[in-house]
């Protein structure tokens, strides 16, 4: 029996205690029948597993059910645990509903049942929360492994060693958080987060419940989040720190109009001496409890995963700011739950459930196409149909959440700031000729000093957070005497590809979004040759040659998510591109090698 089923038939068998449960058979709809015999003779039920059991997954499971003739008495929704916001919706759509730690409201024919269940299901045996665990888990859950994870590179990417990541790894696919595809062993073994709510339930309860050294301070402060900027974290510049809590998760998903109190997390090594300076620098007095301000020992593992949002104060990983609200009371367990909705769930939609580009985004690049044929049918330039005329590419994005849209010239000078150099022609840049139409602004290089399929860029830029960009093939400009239609470079997509989802990062940080949905379009591919003529540091083994004239791919993402997962999201949308030729797979090291040379390069 799969081990989900297992669970499911535990869970029931919980809530209906003494009762005879078996299992049958799974329905159309992903349903597990059971059959139920609780004294008074068999029912046969319907079991529909609603993941963590937050009101997000409840509201999922909802859309998916018939309610016009209310609940089906027949069907019960599981889940590990449902919150508090998650069983309101269950009582208003009076459903059937048991979870994992016992509590359960069922009305179904010959069955009764109300029960409040106890604490939160421990974990099974073999998790202790060590602390290799413990750092682990907030590495697996702070980021998007789109493409998996091996051992290895959990081991690369933390202090821990090869053989110690195997055993943790071991222990999370025994917990059912993760879990292997691919082959077995070797090189290509690969793991995926299988339950990332399970996993991030209890390593937060686990963090929740470690005693961690604190200092407490305060003053009169009228703002938090004022005094913070403008004199704590000038204080706090010889402490290596990071923001967590609420005012974290104000910057991160906004949910309260005030920020009640500040949560530092500081390096254990600084915790005496330099946090003792910089709590008279800003004038903080320390208190034995009720501060306003609250300092928490910090290992080297929690900070190395500090980043930035638009107010660049160092941020705690997104599932370590989760951990703090849970902490701070009814409340603050609320904000947890927008976070996670808002900044956590997105990271760890698998790639499996991908439905390819949103409709906006083929929308968008559709009209921009259409826009770019008018402005040809007009132009005087004569060459212009021939740059085009082996194939274009296109990088389209949306910027979700963007709450104030700016106008037409704010947002020129925010398309500005947000040009990157991190390649020779950079992409989105703004010339003088740029022109607004219809509510957006476009730019058309069909004369420049280059006049070639690579320069001949075509734009359009929506204050709204809609960006497409329509370029011609470098490998078409006649360069290092490669015949134009004839290849595609090994190296080029990957830096092209890495600097528009840095573009996306930059302008989502201005605009204030929440979340990226990108798309690639390469166009043209048909009879191409993959080659490594930019950088022949790259031998290719053998011919590879694309027989299909199109690949499009896409991926959502958080702003704050570009920048450290570069390498892994442009492997995302690149390597179907290279699949395209032959089934060819990049050599290992290309995307990080490549990138890494990209960002080195100076900026103009």
């Amino acid at each position: 029996m799969p081990e989900v089923d297992k669970r499911l038939e535990r869970i029931i068998e919980g809530s209906l205690e003494g009762a005879d449960v078996r299992p049958q058979a799974r329905t159309l709809d992903g349903s597990l029948l059971v059959l139920v015999d609780a004294g008074q003779g068999p029912i046969m039920l319907r079991v529909q597993w609603a993941g963590a059991g937050w009101p997000r997954d409840v509201r999922e499971s909802l859309a998916r059910i018939d309610m016009d003739q209310g609940w089906p008495r027949d069907l019960i929704l599981v889940a590990r645990q449902f919150s508090s916001g998650a069983r309101d919706l269950l009582k208003e759509a009076g459903a059937n509903w048991a979870d994992e730690t016992g509590a359960a409201r069922i009305v179904a024919p010959g069955l009764l049942v109300s029960k409040e269940g106890t604490a939160a299901p421990a974990p099974r045996s073999g998790l202790t929360w060590s602390r290799s665990e413990t750092e682990l888990a907030e590495l697996l859950l702070s980021k998007a492994w789109l493409l998996g994870f091996g051992t290895t590179e959990i081991a690369n990417q933390s202090n821990w060693s090869i053989p110690r990541v195997s055993r943790v790894l071991q222990t999370f696919d025994e917990q059912g958080w993760t879990g292997k595809y691919g082959p077995g062993r070797g090189r290509g073994a690969k793991r995926e987060l299988v339950d990332p709510d399970g996993m991030l339930e209890s390593w937060a309860a686990a963090v929740g419940g470690q005693e961690v050294r604190s200092r407490e301070a305060s003053r009169t402060i009228r703002d938090p989040v004022a005094f913070l900027g403008e004199e704590l974290a000038p204080a706090l510049s010889h402490v290596r720190w990071a923001l967590g809590g609420w005012a974290a998760a104000q910057e991160v998903a906004p949910f309260v109009t005030t920020v009640p109190t500040l949560q530092i997390h500081v390096h254990e090594d600084d915790f005496r001496a330099p946090l003792d300076e910089a709590i008279r620098l800003s004038e903080l007095r320390e208190a034995d409890e009720g501060g306003r301000v609250q300092f928490l020992a910090a290992s080297p593992s929690l900070l190395s995963r500090t980043w930035s949002l638009k107010s660049e104060l160092p941020l705690a990983s997104t599932p370590r700011i989760y951990a703090d609200l849970c902490g701070l009371g009814p409340r603050g367990r609320e904000a947890a739950e927008h976070l996670k909705e808002e900044a956590i769930d997105p990271l760890h939609r698998r790639a499996a459930e991908e439905e390819g580009p949103s409709e906006g985004l083929v929308v968008w690049e559709r009209e921009t196409k259409a826009r770019l044929r008018d402005r040809m049918r007009t132009s005087t330039v004569a060459d212009i149909e021939e740059r085009y005329r082996h194939g274009t590419y296109s990088a389209t994005y949306l910027l979700r959440g963007v709450e104030s849209p700016p106008s037409l010239p704010q947002f020129k000078a925010m398309l500005e700031e947000a040009v990157g150099y991190e390649t020779g022609w950079p992409a989105w840049r703004v010339p003088q000729q740029s022109r607004s139409y219809e509510n957006a602004i476009e730019a058309w290089f069909e004369d420049n000093i280059f006049n070639d399929p690579s320069h001949s860029d075509f734009w359009r830029a929506d204050p709204r957070g809609r960006l497409c960009l329509i370029r011609g093939y470098q490998e078409d400009s006649g360069e290092a005497g490669v015949r134009p239609g004839s290849v595609i470079d090994l190296t080029l997509p990957v830096w092209r590809v890495g600097e528009y989802l840095l573009h996306a990062g930059r302008l989502a940080t201005r605009l204030g979004a929440t979340r990226v949905e990108f798309m690639m379009r390469w166009e043209g591919l048909e009879g191409r040759m993959l080659t490594s003529y930019v950088d022949p540091e790259w031998p290719l083994r053998g011919e590879y040659r694309c027989h299909q004239d199109e690949v499009v791919t896409s991926l959502e993402t958080t702003p704050a998510g570009i920048e450290p997962e570069l390498p892994r999201l442009v492997e995302r949308l690149v390597a179907p591109l290279f699949a395209a030729f032959d089934s060819f797979e990049a050599p290992e090291g290309l995307y990080e090698r490549e990138l890494e040379e990209m960002r080195a390069r100076p900026v103009r």
